[in-house]
């Protein structure tokens, strides 16, 4: 019985020493540097045209225009007709959450009937 009391202690001096390096090295690294989130993309000046289609949420226009699709935000209601070809002025700025998440985010600032 005394044999295993000491393997026992042995052991858990063992254990002991082993957490107290590893604690050791953990505070000689320091903290661990801060993850920075991901910043949207810049926005970008442009005129585009297209054609307007209604989105997958109610109230949500987008234009589909060169293989891309648009989200417009900010559009004139008069050109949220499905099927007409406009033509807008504004700025597209990808990565920005929308309500709508669908199509690149495109703030208008004119449009009109192509």
């Amino acid at each position: 019985m005394d044999a295993l009391r000491l393997l026992l202690c042995a052991g858990l001096a063992v254990a002991a020493v082993g957490c107290a390096v590893q604690q050791d090295s953990a505070t000689q690294a320091g903290p661990a540097p801060p993850v920075a989130a991901p910043a949207p993309d810049r926005a970008e000046r442009a005129t585009i045209s297209g054609t307007i289609a209604s989105g997958v949420e109610t109230g949500c226009y987008v234009l589909r225009s060169g293989g891309k699709l648009y989200q417009l935000i900010g559009d004139d209601p008069d050109i949220r007709r499905p099927g007409l070809h406009v033509v807008v002025r504004g700025e597209a700025r990808p990565g920005t959450p929308t309500t709508c998440m669908q199509g690149i985010p495109f703030h208008v600032t004119d449009a009109r009937p192509a």
